[in-house]
């Protein structure tokens, strides 16, 4: 069953943070190159990262055109001269704010590539370590690749929920394993996105230190 799960929930993270590294870049007013490349590290980087950890050279996606179209394609779509001025028409914006989509797709991504991370941790070692740092490696490694192309401070470094949305719901995968891997999977999915969009939506975060505002300046 896991042989049928993993590439779906693999497909989905990498076209959910495709769109979410398209978001960024027309954030930032990238050109279609810097588009289509910040598409690739955020879809791609993680799961580069995680099989470079697992000793799985040259990384799995990177050798798969399936996982580069999955990755660029929405990224292309997204950007022709049609769509593009169609998603910045004002009604658009009012229904889902540019900053809404962006934390929704990457919660997506978030969520699928923490449970493709413990699966594919899984496949070579029963260690639950392995598995929750292969799941956190996976979900944040393209977004912070991601970030820094972008010119900002990692989303995993501030005070927002999402490493630790990451890690709790992979933790909660492991819990869930020996009732099966679809139990396993729709847990660790959903712990993970209601987490991240939850803890977003209620502006909830973790703690800055003493002397720091909100944006993590030192005041």
């Amino acid at each position: 069953m896991m042989d049928t799960v993993f590439p779906t929930v693999e497909a989905i993270g990498i076209i959910a943070f495709g769109v979410s590294g398209y978001l960024v870049a027309r954030r930032r007013c990238l050109d279609a190159y810097g588009t289509v490349v910040l598409a690739l590290v955020t879809a791609l980087g993680g799961g580069a990262i995680r099989d470079l950890v697992l000793g799985i050279t040259p990384p799995v996606n990177l050798l798969s055109p399936a996982a580069i179209l999955l990755a660029a394609g929405p990224a292309i779509v997204l950007s022709l001269r049609p769509i593009d001025r169609a998603l910045r028409l004002p009604a658009v914006g009012r229904i889902l704010p540019l900053s809404h989509a962006l934390v929704t797709a990457d919660a997506l991504g978030l969520a699928a590539f923490t449970v493709s991370g413990v699966s594919a941790a899984a496949l070579v070692s029963e260690s639950v370590t392995l598995a929750l740092f292969c799941g956190v490696l996976t979900a944040t490694g393209g977004g912070m690749l991601r970030d820094l192309l972008a010119g900002a401070v990692p989303a995993v470094l501030r005070r927002e929920i999402y490493a630790v949305a990451s890690l709790v719901g992979a933790l909660a995968m492991v819990v869930v394993a020996p009732l099966g891997s679809i139990a396993s999977v729709l847990t660790g999915m959903g712990v993970t996105f209601l987490i991240r969009v939850g803890t977003y939506a209620l502006r909830i975060n973790l703690p800055l230190p003493q002397g720091c505002g909100e944006k993590g300046t030192e005041t």
